[in-house]
């Protein structure tokens, strides 16, 4: 009974699948009797279950074998080796998950898994129609997809999980479900074709040049081009373009050209719909991609079990500003205050508040490279100071090149240098590389979470810090002057850059910057349709909980209650021990009913 994500892979007969691929590439016999075979293994086990053990019925578990079984069936049923019995345990097997996914009580409406239910749904009914009542399953997914529509994916064409890999794995989802009914002549939604056109749209705009996607939230740094990418066949990556806004979803995709032809690729996030699945406290945070290769990162998707996993959603995870003492999970929301951007410059002015305080983050891309973020403190909660995490790729040595002030290089390319300042009380700035205690210092990757440099930033008793990412090539020594969030300037080695109201201008290299801030839309009457689009939808579809192991403790509650009572018995009413003797039957029948409404009734 493997617990985790390989207990969540063994249950969704992960093994069978590659046994399948190996038999479609091969052709050798051995590998679809090894599929076949492990796959009655488990059905079998499933069907004399009484209890939910490990994934066994796991809605995500349960999903996934479905496809597994049209897969193997589609390799099986023209084999030589067929046989009627084993096909009938094979489709006795997949009504049985199919009974599982449409049954109301199961569903898990709120998150992806209930986007898998109804995908494997329209799956089982296209490929096994006499097996299933292929219409009414139908209709039953189609009705749950479009209750889900609504909060699942924004009409900005965002999967509303709080990641890039969530991200591409929803607009595949949602594309094959949209396939799947065309091809079977279902009605489908006109509401539908726009909003999925725009997720594969904003795939490629948050996919780097490279390939790879940003790991933020619950995404696995990459080391290769996105698999999910060419899944979806999404459009190219867009042509440069300074600024790309999705403000109901709290997304921008800043991107810039350099002289000498690189691009630089900026994510910067501030999505908060906190009912919804993979959220990580990671609001203003930001992933920076630049001549040719990933520098800023934030952790990404440690596996749930690990013991990175709890740290990784909070706040360091990320390199998100906040309060020292500051909670994961209070109540916060976040907005675009204000953008602008040309082919020189783009500036995005983002904030969040909160019960403890906010915070206020600028960010300036000047002509891909040079990346000015500034960090403002708002409200209560800042006296014992502030800080973020500035993770870096694990490929990257970091090294101290002044006070303040640090390099990180590959050894191949161009350095990036990094560099803080404040007006009045200079920050204190350390190292941390695979730290759990405190933490810091980790890139969770295709291979594993793995150790990395990382620079904890410490503001002192409220002060706003300015942070430099500097790809010049110059020695940076960088000086701050901030009076306001509308009212600073920022100078390097030759540069200068000013913001007065809203007005940005640069002098000396930083010369082409010349901006006009644009005050963002109000976008809160949008953001409370998805709200109660979602409320709507977990009214209908209460969450579903396993709760046999509340019964297994209750029964052992109650079984040493009932001793105990026993032995009281015995032993104090020694004078009345044959009238104690008539009423042991009738105190062991209200324990047994105790347990029995408490296990069937109270905890159904």
């Amino acid at each position: 009974r493997p617990e985790g994500t390989e207990g969540l892979a063994f249950a969704s007969l992960a093994h069978v699948d590659v046994f399948v691929h190996a038999f479609n590439a091969t052709q050798e016999v051995a590998f679809l009797n090894a599929a076949r075979d492990h796959f009655l293994s488990l059905a079998r086990y499933e069907k004399a279950a009484w209890r939910d053990r490990g994934f066994l019925w796991n809605d995500h578990a349960i999903a996934s074998r479905v496809g597994v079984a049209l897969r193997l069936w589609q390799a099986y049923r023209n084999h030589p080796s067929f046989d009627e019995a084993v096909a009938r345990e094979m489709l006795e097997h997949v009504a049985r998950c199919v009974a599982l996914l449409a049954d109301p009580n199961h569903f898990t409406a709120w998150s992806n898994h209930g986007v898998m239910q109804n995908l494997a749904l329209l799956q089982a009914a296209a490929a096994f129609p006499t097996i299933v009542d292929a219409p009414v399953v139908q209709r039953e997914a189609m009705r749950r997809l479009a209750l889900q529509w609504d909060f699942y994916l924004s009409r900005e064409g965002v999967v509303l999980e709080h990641s890039a890999a969530y991200h591409a794995e929803g607009t595949l989802l949602l594309s094959s479900a949209l396939e799947l009914a065309l091809a079977a002549g279902l009605p489908v939604p006109a509401d539908w074709a726009q909003p999925l056109d725009r997720a594969k749209a904003f795939l490629a705009d948050i996919t780097r040049p490279d390939g790879t996607l940003p790991p933020f939230g619950d995404t696995r740094l990459q080391s290769g081009r996105s698999t999910a990418l060419a899944n979806t066949a999404a459009p190219a990556p867009l042509a440069a373009t300074p600024l790309t806004l999705y403000p109901v979803s709290g997304y921008a995709v800043m991107r810039q050209n350099a002289a000498a032809g690189s691009t630089s690729h900026v994510v910067v996030n501030w999505s908060n719909f906190p009912a919804q699945a993979h959220k990580h406290a990671d609001e203003l945070g930001l992933t920076l991609w630049a001549a040719g290769r990933g520098w800023i990162t934030p952790t990404g998707y440690a596996p749930y079990g690990s013991p990175q996993r709890w740290p990784t959603e909070r706040w360091l995870g990320s390199n998100a500003p906040h309060n020292v003492a500051e909670g994961a999970t209070g109540s916060r929301t976040a907005r675009l205050v204000g953008s602008a951007g040309n082919n020189h410059c783009a500036l995005l002015d983002v904030e969040r508040v909160g019960a403890e305080g906010g915070f206020r983050r600028q960010v300036v891309d000047l002509a891909a490279k040079r990346w000015i973020v500034i960090d403002w403190p708002l409200g209560p909660g800042v006296s014992a100071g502030w800080e973020a995490m500035w993770t870096w790729e694990p490929d990257l040595v970091v090294r101290q090149s002044g006070p303040n002030q640090y390099i990180a290089s590959d050894g191949a390319g161009q350095p990036m240098t990094i560099a803080f300042a404040s007006t009045s009380l200079p920050p204190v700035t350390t190292v941390r590389y695979g730290s759990l205690e405190p933490f810091g210092g980790w890139s969770a990757t295709e291979d594993g979470v793995k150790r990395t440099q990382a620079l904890h930033l410490a503001a002192q008793r409220g002060a706003p810090v300015a942070t430099l990412l500097d790809q010049s090539g110059h020695v940076v020594a960088l000086t701050a002057r901030l009076d306001a969030a509308d009212r600073w300037t920022l100078a390097g080695p030759g540069w200068s850059l000013t913001r007065n109201g809203d007005t940005v201008s640069g002098s000396g290299e930083a010369q082409p910057c010349r901006l006009l801030a644009q005050p963002a839309a109000d976008v809160a009457s949008e953001r409370q349709q998805i709200h109660e689009a979602l409320q709507l939808a977990t009214a209908t579809y209460p969450k579903y909980r396993n709760v046999d192991s509340y019964r297994d403790r209750m029964a052992l509650l109650l079984a040493a209650a009932l001793g105990i009572q026993l032995l009281v018995s015995a032993s104090v009413i020694r004078w009345a021990r044959r009238f104690a003797t008539l009423l042991h039957g009738p105190v062991l029948l209200a324990w047994l009913a105790l347990w029995g409404w408490l296990s069937f009734v109270y905890f159904a």
